[in-house]
């Protein structure tokens, strides 16, 4: 799954970021499902996208200088002309900015968003547990509380996976 996505979007001769894709795939999913038991979101904080953005940031930098050579990269702040050279600069510059920023702002918004649909819908849900309440009939979980749970969970995964 991840070796066809890395194919498809960055070429067949870049497998070997498969391992990191995926852990960045898995962190963010994980880091948003905590949400789910009462607990910070782990994505949702900047520190955390900043992180990442910046660890991505080098990487591809690192391997645009490996494969193009450094005169190469400092030659692709010139093109299309000269006069852009100060506004690629900034782009480049702007780029780990961007993706921190773009994350965190996913994650935050869901993290608000499934707060208040918790939050209005606590009567089935136990206070402060984010275990869902029990039926009064049986020792076992309500039906509603358990929908309840299912469906505040599928936001999340599909933020982790829509971002990465």
């Amino acid at each position: 799954m991840i070796d066809g996505l890395v194919d498809s979007t960055m070429g067949e001769g870049c497998r070997a970021f498969s391992p990191y894709i995926m852990t960045l795939m898995m962190s963010s999913l994980f880091g948003s499902l905590a949400s789910l038991f009462w607990m910070r979101s782990t994505t949702a904080d900047l520190n955390t996208t900043l992180g990442w953005a910046i660890i991505t940031f080098v990487l591809i930098t690192f391997n645009k200088i490996k494969y193009g050579g450094i005169k190469g990269y400092l030659k692709g702040f010139l093109e299309p002309i000269f006069v852009m050279a100060p506004l690629n600069v900034l782009s480049e510059i702007a780029t780990p900015v961007s993706m921190s920023f773009r994350h965190f702002g996913n994650m935050a918004g869901g993290l608000v968003i499934t707060t208040l649909i918790m939050g209005a819908l606590k009567g089935p849900v136990e206070r402060g547990s984010g275990l869902p309440a029990r039926s009064a009939a049986s020792d076992r979980p309500s039906w509603r509380s358990v929908a309840v749970f299912l469906t505040a969970s599928q936001p999340a995964c599909r933020r982790s996976f829509s971002v990465c």
